[in-house]
């Protein structure tokens, strides 16, 4: 069987989220089965390449929209719209370019409104999206987002199947659509099998070979809670003098470079704090297995599958309780759950850590075993592949 996956991002040397993340990991796994994988991907000019099996089709998203933006024209009217639009476009047209057709297509909440005239059983995978992201961290929802979710509406309920990662963001999203919550099917992120490999006696022997280094990965923005990672960061050098930040990403637009820099200022802490900017995915490997634990204080996740990654390492994570994440963090057992928004919850669970190493320890385990049993490409390619040939032999 031929299943294509269109993704508005993925790996490359400069790129790659939890899209990418998971369409890498579960491609791996069914092309072990003996599936066909293509990948519609977001790129600069068209291109097709092979990614350990995969085939990849770069296609040029529409750029009218970026334009708009620049000059100031319907930020908040219509530009969502427009760059649904177009992308949805340009994914249409490239699915049409694919040298076979996909028996089947599963694509985000973002691009894909004009899939359901091509005849093609597809699939909505929840990764989320612009609005809830703002409704979860206190940001004004404009006109525009407003008209592009209906859009994004019209197209859920044109689809064969929905999947969502977590059971929380899938009891949300049907409660707006109006649907009952078993109709979003529960499948969660897959972590990659290069993170799942790791020798477990090294990953688990201690919690990182630096005992004092805090690791975060994630897009340099306020919804993943870097700002209050950075206002907790004076209370833990007040206890805690020699430990060091890890910060790993990539710059986004809604925290300038001038804006991040000016918080960094404000801790007083420069010269603890790593900005090692976006860092590739097959790399992130040695900043795992440096550090002493993981923290992830975003305002909402539909899942955290950085925190997977930091398990399979042997590392507690620090993480808040929204969305997904309690899902994936077990509070006491595999980490500690706090408050979002609050720098003095995540500095004092972050130093509860730091001073326990055999509570790292245990947490570190515990947290490896839940990825290996729940969270493998394996089992992940289980749960999927039953939903698509479900998919493909409805009547």
């Amino acid at each position: 069987m031929h299943i294509c996956y269109t993704a508005i991002d993925f790996h490359s040397a400069g790129d790659g989220g939890g899209i990418a993340s998971y369409v890498y990991a579960l491609s791996q796994a069914l092309l072990a089965r003996g599936w066909q994988v293509s990948v519609i991907a977001k790129g600069k000019q068209r291109a097709h390449s092979l990614l350990d099996g995969i085939q990849v089709f770069h296609t040029p998203f529409g750029n009218l929209s970026w334009y708009l933006y620049r000059l100031g024209l319907f930020r908040k009217t219509l530009f969502h719209v427009i760059r649904e639009l177009e992308w949805s476009r340009s994914i249409r047209r490239a699915v049409e370019r694919l040298p076979s057709a996909p028996d089947l297509i599963e694509g985000c909440e973002t691009g894909n409104l004009f899939l359901r005239p091509l005849g093609i059983p597809f699939i909505v995978r929840l990764h989320g999206e612009s609005f809830v992201f703002r409704k979860h961290t206190g940001q004004p929802i404009h006109l525009d987002l407003r008209l592009a979710r209906r859009l994004e509406f019209r197209f859920l309920r044109q689809a064969d199947a929905v999947t969502s990662p977590s059971a929380a963001q899938g009891r949300e999203l049907a409660a707006d659509l109006g649907w009952q919550p078993e109709r979003i099917r529960v499948i969660p992120n897959p972590v990659a099998a290069h993170f799942v490999q790791q020798d477990v006696a090294s990953a688990t022997a201690n919690s990182g070979s630096e005992p004092f280094n805090v690791l975060y990965v994630g897009r340099l923005e306020p919804r993943k809670g870097i700002t209050v990672l950075l206002e907790a960061v004076p209370h833990i050098l007040r206890q805690l003098p020699q430990v060091r930040f890890t910060i790993a990403g990539r710059q986004h637009n809604t925290l300038p470079s001038d804006q991040l820099n000016a918080y960094i200022a404000a801790t007083g802490s420069t010269a603890h704090i790593a900005l090692i900017g976006h860092v590739a995915w097959r790399e992130m490997t040695a900043q795992y297995a440096r550090a002493a634990l993981f923290v992830q204080p975003s305002f909402y996740e539909t899942f955290g599958i950085a925190c997977l990654e930091a398990m399979c390492f042997g590392l507690p994570v620090v993480a808040t309780q929204v969305g997904g994440l309690p899902e994936v963090v077990e509070d006491g057992v595999t980490g500690i759950l706090v408050p979002p928004n609050d720098p003095q919850a995540l500095a004092e669970a972050v130093l509860s850590l730091l001073r326990d190493p055999e509570r790292r320890r245990q947490m570190g385990r515990r947290g490896r075993e839940k990825v290996l049993a729940q969270f493998t490409p394996e089992r992940v390619a289980d749960l999927s592949e039953a939903l698509y040939w479900e998919v493909l032999h409805k009547p």
